[in-house]
């Protein structure tokens, strides 16, 4: 009778560690939320080694079209396993088959020099986001419990490793829009600063063909001016500025700041005016006062 009890107090005993490992397990997507596939991986690398007290962990997840398969495997402190990840993987392919659909819910098989019971289980409905594998060298492995965690743990880290690949995605996306973005701002930008360069250019040129208009209109030997339409006078040489002893702008009065004689105003406008409309050249002789104040005529 004592036996009994002393036997049915273990089982409690190990049905209370197994249920603490289910409740481990379930609250672990809380933590892997936002994280990265490898974090998620790492974690659940501790979370089955400890719990389950194995002697190997084994994950490969499924990447990109094209991309090699990520793989990654950790071993207990107490195992000697100088295999690395890719020489499990194919261990593992050439034991189990490469359909995960038809993979047996365990097989025995030697892992560098160690004899292990191996788990495999899928990572979605169709081992679409990868496979975990795990591997003890206890001969009872796995027990009813031990396989209720692995199950439970495997599907926790399917949804945690979905989302992050989701994440992962939606970044890749944002990224490609920023890219872009930053693409089109600096083809903007070149362009930008393309037409800049050539509205200084011709700016300069500009300036060039006025101090070269400039040079020659100032070394007429005679009196020049450009007047407009309405008689607006736009240019004139520097001799006829030193002639008046008037700026330009002073020049560009002259109709009411004395330059031609008040009397002479409104017969140089009639002219002015019919040489306009008619387009043909007028010759008037009239007065114009000269710098020291003296009007003088001038044709």
């Amino acid at each position: 009778m004592e036996v009994q009890l002393g036997h049915s107090a273990e089982e409690i005993k190990h049905l209370e560690r197994c249920i603490n490992d289910l409740v481990g397990t379930i609250a672990n997507p809380a933590v892997w939320s936002g994280g990265e596939q490898s974090e998620i991986a790492h974690t659940l690398f501790d979370l089955l080694l400890n719990t389950l007290d194995l002697d190997l962990v084994y994950v490969r997840l499924a990447t990109l079209v094209g991309e090699a398969p990520i793989e990654m495997s950790r071993v207990a402190q107490s195992v000697s396993l100088t295999a690395g990840p890719q020489e499990i993987g194919e261990l593992f392919n050439r034991r189990l088959g490469d359909d995960p659909q038809k993979w047996p819910k365990q097989v025995r098989s030697t892992v560098g020099d160690k004899d292990m019971t191996v788990v495999p289980l899928r990572l979605g409905l169709q081992g679409e986001i990868g496979v975990i594998v795990a591997g003890s060298r206890r001969a009872d492995f796995p027990q009813q419990t031990e396989r209720l965690v692995l199950s439970v743990a495997a599907n926790q880290a399917a949804m945690g490793l979905q989302a992050a690949r989701l994440l992962s995605e939606q970044r890749q996306v944002a990224d490609e829009r920023v890219a872009q973005r930053t693409r089109e701002l600096s083809a903007a930008n070149e362009a930008l600063q393309k037409e800049t360069a050539e509205r200084r250019r011709a700016e300069e040129a500009l300036r060039e063909s006025e101090r070269e208009s400039r040079l020659i209109l100032d070394n007429i030997p005679g009196l020049v001016g450009l007047l407009s339409a309405t008689g607006y006078v736009e240019v004139v040489n520097r001799q006829l500025l030193e002639y008046f002893g008037q700026t330009l702008e002073e020049l560009r009065h002259w109709g009411t700041n004395g330059t031609v004689h008040p009397e002479d105003i409104p017969h140089v406008a009639e002219v002015f005016t019919r040489s306009i409309e008619s387009g043909t050249p007028y010759n008037i002789v009239q007065r114009f006062r000269r710098s020291d104040g003296v009007y003088r005529w001038f044709e």
